[in-house]
């Protein structure tokens, strides 16, 4: 994909998304005309707001930026994650 937009990310949201699912990102604007059949919350990094609470229920990014950071930081060391694949031992 040259450049991610709403409109060629709609095809993925709705293959991969379940339309009851409650979906919770950051102020990004490349979500938002993707998400349109899915309830949508977004927390604002740039108000240094990183989670709230509303109607009992937690808005955060926090548990999905924690895995890329855990998965970017394997890559980094080249530990193998499960989205790569092993490397081929040499003969």
């Amino acid at each position: 994909m040259e450049r991610v937009t709403a409109e060629n990310l709609k095809p993925i949201v709705n293959q991969m998304i379940a339309e009851e699912a409650h979906v919770m990102t950051d102020s990004s604007t490349v979500l938002k005309g993707a998400l349109i059949a899915r309830k949508h919350d977004q927390v604002n990094h740039v108000a240094k707001e990183y989670a709230r609470y509303e109607d009992g229920v937690c808005i955060t990014t926090n548990t999905i930026e924690g895995y890329f950071a855990t998965v970017e930081t394997r890559d980094q060391w080249g530990v193998p994650s499960r989205r790569q694949a092993a490397p081929t031992p040499l003969s």
